[in-house]
């Protein structure tokens, strides 16, 4: 579904991304919580990529730049939540896979504190619309 409406970025596809979160190149969104907290989900497009989720686990614990965070498992592959810093998981979500999917927003996987300055390693949610016009 996503994937026919990224060109033009549609008002209903935008309000998928939030000012304050940065992206990946590898579609993990990563939100700073008032709280001081990070959030780390998946974007509506890898969503879309992924096919049926079937099962979804996080690693709590710090972990280096690029270490998987969590796995997720879909009907097309296997899939790693992991983001350009080191990252503690304090927290992961308790809802099933098939929930992830089908909720509209807060997406995230896992909670926690990040401890590296990752503004140079991610992207804007403008730089991403932009990634996914230029990858359709």
């Amino acid at each position: 579904m996503f994937r026919r409406l990224v060109r033009g970025i549609p008002t209903q596809v935008k309000r998928y991304f939030w000012k304050g979160t940065r992206y990946t190149d590898t579609h993990e969104s990563i939100t700073v919580m008032p709280d001081g907290n990070v959030r780390v989900g998946v974007t509506e497009y890898a969503l879309d990529q992924m096919g049926e989720l079937t099962y979804l686990e996080y690693h709590s614990g710090t972990h280096e730049p690029d270490e998987s965070l969590a796995d997720l498992e879909t009907t097309k592959a296997t899939y790693d939540i992991k983001i350009p810093g080191k990252f503690t998981v304090e927290n992961g979500q308790q809802h099933t896979a098939v929930n992830l999917a089908t909720r509209e927003s807060d997406r995230w996987i896992v909670e926690g504190k990040l401890h590296d300055d990752i503004t140079n390693k991610t992207m804007s949610s403008e730089e991403y619309l932009k990634r996914l016009n230029h990858d359709s």
